[in-house]
């Protein structure tokens, strides 16, 4: 429905960013209710397939795998300032950056890979999470 409403009013769609993701720190399986569980695969699944259902072919499709990004989604999953700077600690202390990610970090990936530089880029995985899958 959005997508329709966005070509019949601009004529055309260049871009299109599935942005979704919902993590909820520190649950394992055992702690994870049916009704958590659901959130999870409605947010992370469903979530883009709209998108990708509306998309045809002669376009360039790439992922963008994010690892823990400081936004505001991220921080409501603790419960004070204190709890953050701590949950950040652990991150940084485990993985090969000295930061967690910020929006830019995920902004200015997205941002190439709409531009004419990335022309000939698709079918592309860019993970952007400060050495966590390394």
């Amino acid at each position: 429905m959005a997508i329709g409403a966005v070509v019949t009013r601009h004529g055309g769609l260049d871009v299109l960013v599935n942005n979704a993701g919902y993590l909820k720190p520190g649950l394992s399986i055992e702690d994870t209710s049916l009704e958590e569980w659901q959130r999870n695969l409605a947010v992370n699944s469903d979530g883009a397939f709209p998108g990708c259902n509306h998309n045809r072919y002669g376009i360039r499709v790439n992922a963008v795998l994010p690892g823990p990004i400081d936004t505001e989604t991220m921080r409501s999953n603790v419960s004070s300032a204190a709890e953050f700077d701590q949950m950040a600690k652990f991150l940084t202390d485990k993985y090969g950056m000295a930061r967690i990610g910020v929006p830019d970090d995920i902004a200015h990936i997205v941002t190439f890979l709409a531009s004419d530089q990335a022309a000939c880029v698709t079918g592309a995985a860019f993970t952007v999470d400060g050495g966590q899958s390394t």
